[in-house]
């Protein structure tokens, strides 16, 4: 299985959420997200939160 993350073809090792990801896009994932529940980063600049809404969005 491949990450579903756009641009990556990665093999899939982890799930964020159900959506299969690679390791590599797990690590941005959550250090993003981390950054932005410390405060350090603005929802506007969540790039790859937001390829993974659409990700999601286009899995429903």
């Amino acid at each position: 299985m491949t990450c579903e993350m756009p641009g990556c073809e990665r093999v899939a090792k982890k799930r964020w959420r159900t959506i299969p990801i690679c390791n590599s896009c797990h690590g941005k994932l959550r250090k993003e997200t981390l950054s932005f529940y410390d405060g350090r980063t603005k929802p506007e600049n969540r790039r790859m939160y937001k390829q993974f809404k659409e990700v999601e969005a286009k899995a429903k």
